[in-house]
């Protein structure tokens, strides 16, 4: 079972900046093939990390996720942004394998505590 919400315009504020842990966000586009690369990686990872929350936004989606994208400067899909408290605090551009991502999870943890 998944642990990934989908957020949108509408629910960004609640399910992200006001979160009670690290959300990592992975904006992505339905027509990029490496952001469809990531799923399977953000699907194991949701299930084994309970450090950070994964939520995704679809930057093609014109009325509920580019106006995200723009707000926060992603420029090429997919991007990984991990905020805390309501910041963002670490931005990753491009995809990655397992370790990779886990690699950027851990550092973005260590620059919080």
């Amino acid at each position: 079972m998944s642990n990934i919400i989908y957020v949108t315009k509408d629910n960004f504020k609640e399910q992200v900046l006001e979160s009670s842990k690290p959300v990592i966000v992975d904006f992505w586009a339905q027509w990029c093939a490496p952001c469809k690369a990531m799923n399977p990686i953000l699907e194991e990872l949701s299930q084994s990390i309970d450090t950070i929350q994964i939520a995704k936004v679809d930057v093609g989606d014109q009325e509920n996720g580019y106006p995200l994208a723009t707000e926060f400067g992603v420029r090429g899909v997919p991007t990984f942004i991990v905020f805390n408290d309501g910041q963002p605090i670490n931005t990753h551009v491009g995809a990655m394998d397992q370790n990779q991502i886990k690699q950027f999870i851990d550092e973005s943890i260590e620059k919080i505590n």
